[in-house]
């Protein structure tokens, strides 16, 4: 909205991500599940006009959803 431009896609980056083989299971696992609608961020537009006031209290994540935990353990 403050910079006049309109929002599509949120992109991250992992970095050093990697997968041990005593957690093969639960990744197995994890990707056969179904997957959900993605969240919508919401930003609160009452609580400043800068874009570099708004932070972890100013935003929140409407209508997301998480599975079930999957236990795995830790390596070491």
């Amino acid at each position: 909205r403050q910079l006049k431009l309109t929002p599509r896609r949120l992109t991250g980056f992992l970095a050093d991500a990697h997968i041990y083989e005593s957690n093969l299971s639960g990744v197995w696992e994890y990707l056969a599940r179904p997957t959900f609608d993605l969240p919508t961020l919401v930003l609160d537009s009452t609580s400043s006009d800068k874009v570099v006031d708004f932070d972890y209290r100013t935003c929140s994540l409407e209508n997301y959803q998480s599975g079930a935990p999957i236990v795995m353990k830790m390596a070491v």
